[in-house]
């Protein structure tokens, strides 16, 4: 797994000052050139609501082998970026100081996201009776994902069907490991095209990350998608409203599980 040399990752620095001091979490994304529009849209957003976002421009042609059908505006390309996506945000939450909130480029916020901050979850119970934060120790969740199944009450809070427009991930070894996984197993050659919302899907709920990671599920608030989304006051909008196409969105491709490596000598009881 390697970055192209040619992508400069975004550092919390490189945004303003009163937008950096204080700030409890940070947002960055990643776009091609065609988006650069939607790009600067989303940057307003975030400084109109006092928040630090910082999208990477990926070079035309930084993709290796990214050439004739691979251009700009391909599925081809789109399928690459979207395998780079989750390496791309655990380098990023490797090197920052704070908690890193993913944002698609074609979102917009609406209002300050204050699911993304420590305190919003403080009280809140999670599913498994994990202890909750005070004042010395960090959010109780690792990782804060946007989940269709969330509501279903037979899963109980248990099972994901992501949607991976938006993300938060907390500055904590399980949300690291987690990152790590995920971009693994976007890197296996049988998931190189392969939706990265269900690849995740995978890893929660046939891999047991359920049982490693303190999650929390955002409210649809958080990703508001129309026409489904048409009674929802948004926190974070999806291309200003504007109705959600399935056509092309996915890969036909399903996902799998990579191998797993063996971890030291067996134990012959």
């Amino acid at each position: 797994m390697q970055l192209p040399s040619a992508l400069k990752l975004p550092r919390l620095e490189d945004c303003a000052a009163e937008l950096v001091e204080g700030a409890l979490f940070w947002a960055a994304s990643l776009y091609t050139s065609s988006y650069a529009a939607k790009a600067q849209r989303l940057v307003t957003s975030c400084e109109a609501w006092g928040v630090c976002c910082n999208p990477a421009l990926m070079p035309d042609g930084a993709l290796e082998g990214v050439q004739g059908e691979n251009k700009e505006g391909s599925y081809a390309l789109r399928h690459r970026l979207i395998a780079t996506k989750p390496l791309f945000i655990y380098e990023v939450l490797r090197l920052s100081p704070l908690p890193l909130a993913w944002l698609d480029v074609d979102l917009e916020f609406h209002s300050f996201p204050t699911l993304f901050t420590p305190t919003a979850w403080a009280d809140v119970p999670s599913w498994d009776g994990r202890t909750p934060a005070t004042a010395n120790a960090p959010a109780p969740r690792d990782v804060l994902l946007w989940n269709w199944q969330a509501p279903v009450p037979f899963f109980e809070g248990r099972r994901l069907k992501m949607a991976s427009g938006v993300a938060w991930f907390n500055k904590t070894a399980p949300a690291e490991a987690l990152l790590l996984a995920w971009s693994e197993a976007m890197a296996y050659e049988l998931n190189v095209a392969a939706p990265d919302d269900q690849v995740m899907d995978l890893l929660v709920n046939e891999d047991r990350w359920i049982d490693r990671v303190a999650f929390g599920w955002l409210p649809e608030s958080y990703l508001r998608m129309m026409p489904r989304h048409a009674h929802i006051v948004p926190v974070i909008d999806h291309d200003r409203g504007g109705p959600v196409s399935q056509k092309g969105r996915n890969s036909p491709i399903d996902p799998v599980l990579p191998p797993k490596k063996p971890i030291g000598p067996k134990v012959i009881a």
